[in-house]
């Protein structure tokens, strides 16, 4: 059987070389680090840097979204005054102009919107804190800010990290992409183990979208992972504590671990992973 489809020459395959135009947005591929950076005008600064995951900060982008305009920026290469994590609210970008428009509220939207953006180390340049942060009460006002944000990162790393090692039934993900329409309507197909209604992952999200301080996000969190995984044993959420390094409250751990059946909160049987 001939398929209906013209052949594609070989010289017009790039797909096939062995690195494609998608690596200028990947410094870390030639030894760039903390390239991909989350930028917002209304501070003026860089908040955060990372090098593991373009997709992980612009989604914690989106996240933040809610409080601040952000913007990513992808570094180019390496530069003689390095920005990292720990120095990143010192470095601002020299080019302004539409900077405050990219991501910002509009006529249709009340919200600001995450952009991503590349950028050229000349046009960034190291001036120091911002001086409207210069007071002990602002600057702490400007460092619960970084520290949210990439406490917002780590939590994107974790729970999607998690997901994917743990989630044993993704059916819903791969419906909704693919299979739109196929299935009847009152097929309903639940996105993980747990018992949230549209996932672990997006409660978690949410939160952090909605949340203000470091703490109210915690806290929100063990309660979403105390509600939802009691009929779970996977270990995702178990898997979620361990990335993120923090010790599982007592309140979830004594539902038990993946693999394990816990009859003080169950009363049918179920398989052992």
């Amino acid at each position: 059987m001939t398929s209906p489809y013209t052949p594609v020459p070989e010289s017009e395959k790039p797909w096939l070389k062995l690195d494609g135009f998608q690596k200028t947005y990947f410094p870390l591929a030639w030894g760039r680090a903390h390239a991909y950076t989350l930028f917002t005008p209304s501070v003026d600064r860089f908040i955060i840097t990372d090098h593991y995951d373009l997709w992980a900060m612009v989604e914690t982008a989106k996240i933040l979204s809610s409080k601040i305009s952000p913007m990513i920026y992808v570094l180019s290469k390496a530069d003689p005054d390095p920005m990292n994590l720990k120095n990143c609210l010192e470095f601002t970008t020299r080019h302004k102009k539409d900077e405050p428009e990219y991501g910002g509220a509009g006529v249709s939207r009340h919200k600001q919107s995450a952009s991503l953006k590349k950028i050229f180390n000349d046009n960034v340049v190291r001036v120091g804190l911002p001086a409207d942060y210069s007071s002990p009460s602002r600057l702490a006002m400007l460092y619960r800010l970084q520290e949210y944000a990439l406490f917002t990162l780590r939590c994107v790393y974790a729970i999607n990290l998690a997901n994917e090692y743990r989630n044993t039934f993704p059916e819903k993900e791969y419906v909704d992409m693919f299979f739109k329409g196929d299935l009847p309507e009152d097929f309903k197909l639940m996105p993980d183990n747990t018992t949230a209604p549209n996932g672990i992952k997006h409660e978690i999200k949410n939160i952090l979208y909605h949340s203000m301080t470091v703490e109210e996000a915690l806290t929100k969190i063990h309660a979403a992972w105390s509600t939802y995984s009691m009929g779970d044993i996977t270990g995702v959420r178990q898997h979620f504590y361990h990335i993120m390094g923090i010790i599982e409250p007592d309140a979830t751990r004594v539902i038990g671990g993946p693999g394990q059946w816990n009859k003080q909160y169950h009363e049918s049987t179920a398989w052992v992973m």
